[in-house]
């Protein structure tokens, strides 16, 4: 069976019907459609109700998701793995091979425990209290260099969150009480930042720099901290005029400082960004 498009193009499938609407004022029509994504069929020469393969051999449409497999047998399966599960569990002390530490040692991972972990924390000064769990979700017990005790798990200092009770105080110390009022404000310049960095990277990371931590840092010229107490709009504060890449250990140097006046950043945002 084979069947060719005309207008193609004019075709609309709509949803509620399940059939294929001529756009061009013909009504609905009967045309074959995969049954997976709802694509219509340029050729079906082989009678499949499939367009592609990835369709074909997705979820539910997928034999061995159901039709290849009877319900014993795929109880079978599971009691097979298991069972496998239980035998690592007993002879290893682990669900899987894979979190063996040697096995991690070979494909060059990091592993998680208490002498790693605490030579890690011991770098920002924080002291580890407590560590459960061994993997990146482990949750931890920390003290920081204030004296402050909170938990995180791994991942998420990993990526860079620190003690909460800091960030607060730093902001209060800064000027800003309102402290609710500046995280939606450093959420709003967050969003315009992701949206300048992905528009103008060839403007802001020429170099194509390696971004992270011990490398670098996408730094705001005039900060965030300042652009809150001044009420400059987000858009500006997260524009490619105020950024730049930066050392890490010169961002952190800088903390909430500006490289760059308030009358600056304006008389350049105004005169770059109305010309792009």
């Amino acid at each position: 069976m084979k069947i060719c498009w005309d207008n193609l193009e004019k075709m609309r499938y709509s949803k509620k019907t399940g059939m294929w609407y001529n756009g061009s004022g013909g009504g609905y029509i009967e045309r074959d459609s995969c049954r997976k994504c709802g694509n219509p069929f340029l050729s079906r020469e082989n009678g499949s109700d499939f367009c592609c393969i990835k369709c074909s051999r997705s979820g539910e449409y997928n034999g061995m998701y159901g039709k290849t497999h009877t319900e014993e047998v795929r109880n079978i399966l599971k009691g097979n793995f298991k069972k496998a599960q239980k035998t690592i569990k007993e002879k290893y002390g682990v669900n899987n091979i894979s979190q063996l530490e040697g096995i991690k040692k070979k494909k060059g991972q990091f592993i998680v425990n208490k002498e790693n972990i605490r030579r890690e924390l011991l770098e920002d000064d924080y002291e580890l209290l407590g560590l459960s769990g061994s993997n990146k979700y482990a949750d931890m017990k920390v003290k920081c260099y204030n004296g402050h005790i909170f938990s995180i798990k791994w991942t998420y200092y990993k990526a860079g969150h620190r003690c909460v009770e800091c960030f607060y105080q730093r902001l209060r110390d800064n000027g800003i009480q309102d402290t609710s009022g500046f995280l939606l404000y450093k959420r709003l310049v967050e969003q315009e930042t992701t949206k300048s960095y992905r528009k103008f990277k060839k403007i802001i990371n020429p170099s194509n720099l390696e971004r992270g931590r011990g490398m670098y840092h996408l730094d705001h010229k005039f900060s965030m901290a300042e652009g809150f107490k001044q009420d400059i709009d987000p858009k500006i504060i997260g524009s490619y005029i105020n950024l730049e890449m930066l050392e890490e250990s010169k961002n952190c140097s800088k903390a909430g400082s500006c490289s760059i006046t308030k009358e600056e950043l304006m008389n350049e945002y105004f005169r770059e960004i109305r010309t792009v």
